[in-house]
């Protein structure tokens, strides 16, 4: 089996208004290609950071499989922002030709849900903020994103953690 490789990192801006710029992950993992994004719906203007999502470095049953994998959590990236650790950070899953055109929500109802995918090339899960990322929570916490675990969500449902839809690729 092959081991996953990860891109070269671009940028990512957090925020709500106007484009988003999504900052790229490739991951390959097996024949799965995967790239995402995270970004935040906060009411400030978007920032710039410097953070690569990056597939978790642990000795994980199931880490990547053809409709799931697993991400390290953030610990600590959003501590600079001019953002409240109240405010959603969302993880943004699209198909690669579909990031470019990727336009935050400016609603909370206007958040694509998996359902979305096959029209809009996106969708949003794994809502959580910055109080969850901090930097030093304690080690006994498994601290890792499983992206696609939630096989008993509806696809039509906000922030549902359905089962990615096929093999990608994905941004």
């Amino acid at each position: 089996r092959k081991s996953p490789r990860e891109s070269p990192a671009s940028s990512l801006r957090l925020g709500s208004r106007g484009r988003h710029v999504l900052r790229p992950l490739i991951l390959s993992c097996g024949g799965l290609l995967v790239l995402l994004s995270l970004f935040s719906l906060s009411p400030l203007a978007p920032e710039s950071i410097s953070y690569v999502p990056r597939l978790s470095s642990g000795t994980l049953a199931g880490k990547c499989t053809q409709s799931t994998f697993t991400l390290e959590q953030p610990r600590g990236r959003f501590r600079h922002l001019n953002i409240s650790d109240l405010d959603p950070i969302w993880l943004v899953v699209a198909h690669s030709n579909a990031a470019r055109n990727f336009t935050a929500p400016q609603r909370l109802e206007d958040i694509p849900v998996p359902a979305d995918f096959s029209q809009r090339g996106y969708y949003l899960t794994l809502m959580a903020n910055r109080a969850l990322y901090q930097r030093g929570q304690p080690g006994n916490q498994l601290q890792v994103l499983r992206v696609g675990n939630d096989t008993s969500c509806s696809p039509t449902t906000r922030g549902c953690n359905h089962p990615l839809p096929g093999p990608g690729p994905y941004r």
